[in-house]
């Protein structure tokens, strides 16, 4: 090579990772930092219930090794909390013929199944609620990662790196951290790990010109473990199959088509079929009912059991609707500045009584923590108006709709949910908001690819959506921190009065 050679440019893909890295790593950062109380090395520990359940496992039964307290079984109904009202008893658990039982999945316990022989010591809840916090956000960079290369390659990939670090640092994924985690929480995060890693091994499958098998079962396998984790994973599950058997059915028209479309839907189907039925098995064997979790024996805060009818009601859906989307923060003059606010429990609407089952917490509203959201609208009218410019085949433009489709579909049908119940809180959003995070992705690379046609289109696409990026992750964070105050103030005293002295208005 001649001294005045340029030495030769990274591949796209390099480039990606080389800027997407360090927001990665930055973000894992934060989430350390959230998770120990600041302290990085002493995490706090609320509970265990998942190695209560590991540890039951490796003892060869399904309940939990904790003796239920003689007063709480002799009682005539011990799942009403003003009749146990003073009485020891395991909050969140199920209750059943004189044993404790997990109405959770179960699949994170298997988790520590594993993990237990390198840790033999009792493993918090945090812990599982940290590592499938940061899983799922890998996955969510790598996919990101994949989409920019396979659909945006025209994209600057010096916008990967903000992308990735908002995506990291938008609600709800710094609310599950820190002192407030707990088994919910585990529960919740695990169930959108797998459900993000199956998404990503179907889209790579269906992607693949050689034999995709292989990567369709790993798939399927991914989606019964977050049913297994947290079972209303089942409804976007079972939503993704059908999109992918259309996918299938829709691209192959030659004579063996229909074979070799109904092997390669049953390669993802057959282990979501097998692990719905190890679960009910499961359940089976511990309630007699292939469909009862433990959900009916549950003790609760709140007596559900008398209330079974109200569980699901669309009279929550105006209330949900305004706690989720618009419920504004509270500004105070002492850091970390935004505080949430305790939901609405109150009906909104005069006209639309509330059941007195409803209940919420501190919760904030989308349009406040993640603005950013808006862009996940663009794919949509995009596709409505016919204005994309994209430079792609009609095969991968194909794909690239049918990957918007799915996350749109994952995002609705899994928020409708909690649209109806009777509960609302921050956590639920992990339920399905990453799906709407990675499609405002895809908008906001749409968005600055077509308007690279005009004079100053790109910049106006790139600094405006930055600038929701940046706003939806200091919300978030602000918020995240704000959420953990009374960690800080009880864990980490000495770092709180350090940080409201730094930043004293």
């Amino acid at each position: 090579m001649t001294s005045g050679a340029k030495p030769p440019s990274p591949s796209p893909r390099r480039q990606a990772w080389l800027t997407g890295l360090p927001a990665v790593v930055l973000v894992l950062i934060v989430y350390t930092w959230l998770a120990s109380i600041g302290t990085w090395t002493d995490w706090p520990s609320n509970s265990t219930y998942y190695d209560r359940l590991a540890t039951a496992f490796r003892h060869g039964h399904l309940w939990l090794d904790l003796k239920p307290d003689a007063a709480l079984l002799a009682l005539p109904n011990p799942y009403d909390p003003e009749a146990r009202r003073g009485l020891p008893f395991l909050s969140d658990a199920s209750l059943f013929r004189g044993r404790y039982y997990l109405y959770f999945g179960p699949v994170p316990a298997l988790v520590l199944l594993i993990a237990k022989f390198f840790h033999p010591s009792a493993i918090a809840d945090q812990l599982l609620v940290f590592a499938f916090t940061c899983g799922t956000f890998i996955v969510m960079s790598t996919f990101a990662i994949r989409i920019w290369r396979r659909f945006f390659g025209d994209v600057s990939p010096w916008l990967v790196a903000p992308a990735i670090a908002a995506l990291g640092l938008m609600s709800p994924f710094g609310w599950v951290l820190g002192s407030q985690a707990a088994v919910h929480d585990a529960a919740i995060s695990a169930g959108q790990f797998f459900f993000l890693a199956g998404l990503y091994a179907a889209f790579e499958a269906l992607d693949s010109e050689a034999s995709s098998t292989p990567k369709a079962v790993l798939a399927g396998l991914l989606w019964a473990a977050a049913i297994g984790s947290r079972i209303t994973q089942i409804i976007p599950v079972a939503f993704v199959l059908a999109m992918v058997a259309v996918r299938h059915l829709w691209r192959r028209r030659d004579a063996d088509a229909p074979a070799r479309s109904r092997r390669a839907i049953a390669a993802y189907i057959a282990p979501v079929v097998v692990g719905i039925g190890i679960l009910g098995w499961y359940n089976w064997a511990r309630f007699g009912s292939v469909l009862e979790t433990g959900v009916s024996y549950q003790l609760a805060l709140l007596y559900v059991q008398a209330h079974r009818q109200e569980i699901f009601s669309t009279k929550y859906v105006l209330q949900n609707l305004y706690n989720y989307f618009l419920m504004p923060a509270k500004l105070r003059y002492n850091f970390p500045y935004i505080w949430p606010r305790m939901g609405i429990r109150g009906a909104i609407n005069p006209g639309f009584p509330l059941p007195s089952l409803y209940f919420a917490e501190n919760i904030t509203g989308l349009l406040f923590t993640a603005p950013f959201l808006v862009l996940g609208l663009v794919p949509g009218i995009m596709r409505a108006l016919r204005t994309s410019r994209l430079s792609l085949s009609e095969a991968s433009a194909d794909l690239l709709h049918w990957l918007e489709a799915v996350l749109a579909g994952a995002f609705l049908i899994g928020f409708a949910l909690f649209l109806v119940f009777f509960w609302a809180s921050e956590r639920y959003l992990l339920d399905f908001l990453p799906a709407a995070l990675l499609l405002s992705l895809i908008g906001f690379w749409r968005l600055h690819a077509a308007a690279r046609h005009g004079p100053a289109g790109p910049r106006i696409a790139i600094v405006a959506g930055l600038v929701l990026m940046l706003v939806s992750a200091v919300v978030s964070t602000l918020l995240a921190i704000a959420l953990n105050a009374d960690g800080f103030r009880q864990l980490n005293p000495v770092l709180w009065q350090q940080l409201n002295n730094l930043f004293r208005p």
